[in-house]
């Protein structure tokens, strides 16, 4: 193949330059649809329209021209945020779009979108304290109310189906936190405060006056991790309670035995 060959997006000769209805076919496969992004592997995609932006680097532009308030384009002095002058790499005080994307994506990948995620680990541990007959399933008392609620016929929940159902309802309560945050954001300005605050105050941790949405949808998952090992807590209890009633006695090896004398 000649050096200036067209080459189409799968790869494949689409051919020469000096022929026309190549060139077309050669535009045509190249031409980036408005959901598409090119840069793959680029977290904040390109800066202009068209370029295939991902929802969060949309709402993402939209808050840095809305703080943006003198409109040239940098974000500084009052402009910036308390929690984003930690974007500012080259330390020169200002914040353009790159460096602001940039930095509020990383806060993302940190913050799993600002709620914590919920590690295999995490769930494994929770698994295992349920499992007490330690079959490797979890039946009977065993399994929590919210997924019996949720799948009344289950009678036996294996390790997979146990991450699985935990995992969506993380999803699912995140994708509720972000649409309430929104609905509290009366001004759009993706933080809450003066009178928008409101039952958020709690998640102020900087202590800004001010609630971001990072903030807001850290604490609504680290409220629901606190629920959900307060739960366990509680079935364990009434567990080893049951067990003090029927008189079942611990394991062997903690059972100390005196023998009488010979």
């Amino acid at each position: 193949n000649g050096d200036n060959d067209l080459v189409g997006r799968d790869g494949k000769l689409v051919g020469s330059p000096k022929d026309k209805a190549a060139v077309d076919k050669f535009i045509e496969q190249w031409r980036t649809k408005p959901e598409e992004n090119l840069f793959g592997n680029d977290p904040i995609g390109g800066t202009g329209p068209g370029t295939g932006d991902t929802a969060e680097v949309k709402a993402d532009k939209e808050l840095f021209a809305k703080m943006d308030l003198n409109e040239d384009n940098f974000l500084d002095g009052k402009e910036i945020r308390a929690e984003h002058q930690k974007y500012d790499l080259n330390k020169d005080g200002k914040l353009d779009l790159m460096e602001f994307l940039k930095g509020r994506d990383g806060d993302r990948k940190a913050q799993g979108g600002g709620a914590p995620a919920i590690t295999d680990a995490e769930l494994e541990a929770e698994f295992k304290a349920r499992d007490i007959t330690g079959n490797g399933a979890l039946t009977g008392t065993e399994i929590p109310a919210d997924y019996k609620k949720a799948n009344p016929n289950a009678t036996k929940v294996t390790l997979d189906e146990y991450k699985a159902f935990r995992k969506k309802q993380e999803a699912d309560a995140a994708a509720a936190d972000k649409a309430d945050f929104k609905k509290a954001d009366l001004n759009e300005d993706n933080a809450l405060d003066g009178k928008e605050v409101g039952m958020w105050q709690r998640f102020d941790t900087d202590k800004n006056g001010e609630v971001s949405e990072e903030e807001a949808l850290k604490g609504r998952a680290e409220q629901r991790v606190a629920a959900r090992k307060a739960e366990l807590a509680a079935f364990l209890k009434r567990i080893e309670e049951r067990r003090g009633v029927a008189g079942v006695q611990p394991p062997a090896a903690q059972v100390e035995v005196t023998r009488p004398a010979q």
